[in-house]
């Protein structure tokens, strides 16, 4: 008697739902094959009627890749574990620390307004001890005024 259905080989590529199978099995997010092959049909969007032919097709699946396919898995958890670690560099000598602060680009930014030459001009006037005296002057007349306010506020 000839026997029904597909040839072997000719099915549909199933290798990453497998992978998805597994990969719900090395996180803990699905409790057996059978419920993760359900969160994937669900996923998929798979027709009622077809549901039972697609859960079956990929448990027969599974149930033959089933080791390769968990050790790849956990080597992917691995590999996905280990480059999650964060970057700690510790005992970064204070030299080291002010170099990265003088490269930031936002001390470059800082750096070039300082250079403009407006900006230049305003802290050569603004150094200058005849205006730093006049400054003070304001300062403190405006010092007085506050002085005063407070004391008739006291009366």
């Amino acid at each position: 008697m000839a026997k029904r259905g597909r040839p072997k080989g000719s099915t549909y590529p199933d290798g990453p739902y497998l992978d998805q199978i597994a990969d719900a099995l090395t996180r803990n997010s699905a409790k057996s094959a059978n419920a993760a092959i359900m969160k994937i049909a669900k996923s998929e969007g798979i027709p009622q009627q077809g549901l039972e032919a697609f859960r079956r097709r990929l448990h027969d699946k599974w149930s033959a890749q089933k080791k390769e396919r968990m050790a790849k898995a956990r080597e992917r958890r691995a590999e996905h574990n280990r480059s999650a670690e964060p970057v700690v560099r510790r005992n970064r000598s204070t030299l080291e620390v002010l170099r990265s602060i003088e490269q930031s680009p936002a001390m470059k930014v800082a750096c070039m307004h300082e250079n403009w030459p407006n900006v230049r001009l305003q802290t050569l006037y603004y150094d200058h001890p005849q205006v730093r005296s006049q400054k003070i002057l304001k300062d403190m007349s405006a010092a007085t005024r506050l002085q005063r306010m407070l004391y008739k506020l006291n009366v």
